[in-house]
């Protein structure tokens, strides 16, 4: 398996001439973990544990 078929890959379209970048299935679950982590960090720094 490469790292391609994890995250996803650059390909040229040769009808526009521009990179598209295809993004596979654990790109956006990483994506998604990245957010949840960040809005947990957010809500456990609120509070002042004493």
């Amino acid at each position: 398996m490469l790292s391609e078929n994890l995250l996803g890959l650059t390909i040229y379209d040769m009808q526009s001439g521009r990179l598209a970048f295809r993004s596979e299935s654990i790109f956006t679950n990483l994506l998604l973990a990245k957010k949840i982590l960040a809005e947990h960090r957010d809500r456990v720094s609120r509070f002042r544990w004493r």
